[in-house]
């Protein structure tokens, strides 16, 4: 028996990078909760401390409580769909 999987893979543009670095205020590479949270406020998401860090978590892949730029560009791309995001089979 075969499987066949999906391997999500997001290519990372300029404007992908520019949004994540405006908001990473101290410049670790990582967003933490209060640094996602203004990134959602500027774009117009009212979310509490305790919701961005459940958006934090949701897709903190690694589990380190931080949002690495791989990590918010899959976000980016789940929010707005673009040719950003690709599919690869792997069989």
């Amino acid at each position: 028996m075969t499987h066949t999987y999906y391997l999500l893979q997001v290519r990372i543009d300029a404007n992908i990078k520019a949004l994540f670095d405006r908001f990473d205020v101290n410049q670790s590479g990582r967003l933490d909760y209060r640094e996602l949270r203004t990134c959602l406020h500027a774009l117009g998401l009212d979310v509490t401390r305790c919701e961005a860090a459940e958006v934090l978590l949701s897709y903190d892949s690694d589990a380190n409580g931080l949002m690495e730029l791989l990590e918010f560009a899959r976000r980016v791309c789940a929010a707005n769909p673009s040719p950003t995001l690709t599919l690869t089979r792997i069989t």
